[in-house]
This record gives C-alpha cells, sequence and structure tokens, in this order.
C-alpha cells in the first residue's frame, strides 16, 4: 500500500478525535443528516473531550441510545465513538500527543496512515480512513 505523507499537525487531540467521530457517523449516512445533528453530537460526547468520552460506562451509552436522545441512536457507531476515544487516549499516552503518533507512523514506521486508522480504531474502514485523511490535510 502506498504511503500519503500528509499535514498532522492537528490543533488538538480534541480535534483529531472529533473529525474521527464525522468520519465515522458520516459512513452509511447522508453527510447533512449528520451535520444538522453535529451540535447535540458536541454536547453529548462533552465537547469530544477524549478523557470524558473514554469514561463513558454501559450507563451512559444506553442514555445516548434513548429514544429522547438527540444524536443519531446508531449504537455501533455509538460504541465506536467510545472506544475510539481509549484508543485515543492510550496513543497519547505512548506518543504523547495524537500529531506525535502520526507522525511516528509516517516518519519512523514509514506506513500508509489510511492501513493505520483502518487497523486501530473502530469502525474505519476504507473510505473513512480515507476521509479522515482528506480533513487532516484541511487544518
Amino acid at each position: 500500500m502506498e504511503s500519503v505523507m500528509v499535514s498532522v499537525n492537528c490543533q488538538s487531540d480534541d480535534l483529531f478525535f472529533e473529525m474521527l467521530t464525522k468520519v465515522v457517523f458520516y459512513t452509511g449516512f447522508h453527510r447533512g443528516v449528520v451535520e444538522r445533528k453535529w451540535a447535540n453530537f458536541q454536547q453529548v460526547f462533552c465537547g469530544f473531550s477524549i478523557a470524558k468520552v473514554a469514561a463513558f460506562d454501559a450507563v451512559d451509552i444506553e442514555k445516548l441510545l434513548e429514544k429522547d436522545s438527540p444524536i443519531i441512536k446508531n449504537s455501533r457507531k455509538v460504541i465506536a465513538t467510545v472506544e475510539n476515544a481509549k484508543v485515543c487516549q492510550e496513543l497519547i499516552l505512548e506518543y504523547g500527543s495524537i500529531s506525535d503518533f502520526l507522525k511516528y507512523v509516517q516518519e519512523e514506521r514509514k506506513c500508509s496512515l489510511e492501513g493505520e486508522f483502518r487497523r486501530i480504531f473502530h469502525l474505519v474502514g476504507e473510505s473513512a480512513a480515507h476521509a479522515l485523511i482528506e480533513d487532516l490535510k484541511q487544518i
């Protein structure tokens, strides 16, 4: 697989997590549906604070899936969001930041980000990984 080098200077770890979550929810849904509800996502996922979302338990997840929840109630995607927060937390502990992890993948391991995203993050397939890379190029 060809390695694609991109700008990896993420403004913050939480911003990366928000971008990751957005591409997970885009997959299988019309972007407009996700965009219209995004302010609600930001609220229920605590401004995409990695530490706060990683601490969500089964009760928190169930609340997000209740009928009156203001977000898209897809259990696989909600659970993946919590699991991805935990993955982000682990990466930050190991590498210092998500940006440092991305640099390591490209510069030291010489791996493609797309392959790495697909390998470590939940519900990130080819299209979501590609979309995330495109989003990273914009910041």
